[in-house]
């Protein structure tokens, strides 16, 4: 396909005017292929274990230590690791935002963060990957359709500092002082997907750009109260357009006391660093285009803020949760303690018919957060009890908490695949009976119950495979 002559006119006018020479080898660049690349799990795959994996790789992203580009594009749905959440599919140019957490802190810290606009979970992903497991991550999706694929991608990375919300970003006013960090990774137009997605180009008009910037407004608005002082704000999209971009710095900046953070970028990357001036302030924000950096288009910039001051988040009162929420019985808490490696870290909450571990240093945020905005999952969920029974669930499988101790038996990429499938299969296990895990390559795939005459397969029916 040649994305260039489907390119409209007033997009093409837009983009000579802001790379001139330069703006051929860009249209030029979308009809060549997209990178293919991944990141992995640093919770799952150690760097040894990432060298064995079965990719053709090729370099490391650069700006990014767990990403790697590979030479040809396998299929991901079939391969048991990447069901296993070993590693997440993500275009590279969105993986720099593992660099800017580098900068920013290059000591980490216990952090409180927000991800407003967070799904698919790519970038939450990444954010887990980089901060302490003191530090919590609220993961909000304002459209209830794309929860599911959010919180099956956080469920995947296994680590329970995190929360999944589904509110408006209006919302998060409420909530005063409160993160060290928001990152708005806004909805936009999508001029930087052009040569990955034909349905943003064939969506591409000057009234569309407009509306994206409206859009943007409206949800940076809600949401530079919840920032502490030297709180930082991430702005973020994937379009090449003004509008989208700039303007929408200068309407933050207009709305708080901002100073821009100067990222440091080795010239090698061939990021486009640009600035101007606003208020008598300099701000700095980066581009990628993809006729210069092996990746997809993105706008990025890097804001602190300089008001406000911390709050204190009052002790957890396991008599003030709302919501139904209650702390399980010393009778339970034996039933589950065997299920996990270090129970004492974690309070166990039921909530809505389930049992979830969180970590006892977070539950007062919890606590507090329940109150403002509306929260779909948090910690992890560990599955049903029933009289003296825990009923497993498929993300206690998939987490890092689970003990090591569970029986378990290992699977070849046969069984593995029709493990996924919800097929039936036969192991070679007549003296394990009950709960068993299934791993492939001694990573978690999910839950089998071996029972005299029979194996049930308790793999989602959500998450199977169904592809040939």
């Amino acid at each position: 396909m040649n994305i260039e002559k489907k390119l409209p006119s007033g997009f093409k006018a837009r983009m000579n005017s802001l790379l001139g020479l330069e703006a051929q080898d860009f249209f030029s660049s979308l009809n060549k292929p997209a990178e293919i690349s991944i990141r992995f799990n640093p919770f799952k795959l150690s760097m040894g274990e990432q060298d064995k994996t079965n990719f053709l790789t090729g370099n490391q992203v650069p700006w990014c230590r767990d990403g790697i580009f590979l030479n040809q594009r396998p299929s991901f749905t079939m391969d048991p690791l990447f069901q296993a959440g070993t590693y997440y599919v993500q275009e590279p140019s969105s993986m720099f935002l593992s660099e800017i957490m580098e900068q920013l802190y290059p000591v980490p810290l216990p952090l409180k963060i927000l991800d407003l606009c967070s799904s698919p979970g790519g970038k939450g992903t990444l954010i887990l990957s980089k901060i302490l497991s003191e530090s919590l991550l609220v993961s909000n999706e304002t459209i209830g359709s794309r929860i599911p694929a959010l919180r099956e991608n956080l469920m995947k990375w296994g680590v329970p500092n995190v929360i999944i919300s589904n509110s408006d970003s209006q919302d998060f006013s409420l909530i005063n002082n409160f993160f060290d960090l928001i990152l708005v990774d806004a909805p936009c137009s999508g001029e930087g997907l052009f040569r990955k997605d034909e349905r943003a180009i064939n969506e591409w008009s000057e009234k569309n750009i407009l509306f994206c910037s409206a859009r943007q407004k409206r949800i940076l608005s809600g949401i530079s109260d919840s920032l502490l002082e030297d709180g930082i704000l991430i702005y973020s999209t994937c379009t090449f357009s003004k509008q989208e971009n700039e303007d929408n710095l200068k309407f933050i900046a207009e709305r708080g006391n901002f100073e821009s953070v100067k990222l440091n970028l080795n010239e090698n990357w061939n990021i486009s660093e640009s600035q101007f001036l606003f208020s008598e302030k300099s701000y700095f924000s980066y581009r990628f285009y993809p006729h210069k950096v092996k990746g997809e288009g993105l706008f990025i910039a890097v804001l602190r803020k300089k008001t406000n001051k911390p709050i204190m988040t009052k002790p957890f009162q396991p008599d003030k949760l709302k919501g139904g929420i209650t702390l399980v019985s010393n009778t339970e808490l034996n039933v589950i303690s065997p299920w996990l490696q270090n129970p004492g870290q974690f309070y166990f909450v039921v909530w809505q018919n389930n049992v979830f571990a969180f970590l006892k240093s977070q539950l007062s945020d919890l606590n507090f957060l329940i109150k403002k905005i509306r929260i779909k999952n948090f910690g992890v969920c560990l599955g049903k009890l029933i009289g003296n029974d825990l009923i497993p669930s498929h993300d206690l499988a998939m987490s890092i908490i689970i003990s090591k101790n569970i029986q378990s038996v290992e699977l070849s990429k046969e069984e593995a695949i029709k493990y996924l499938r919800r097929q039936n299969f036969v192991l070679n296990s007549e003296e394990k009976k009950g709960w068993t895990l299934v791993k492939f390559e001694g990573h978690n795939l999910g839950w089998v119950k071996i029972l005299e005459n029979r194996i049930n397969n308790y793999f989602p029916k959500e998450f199977r495979i169904l592809m040939n």
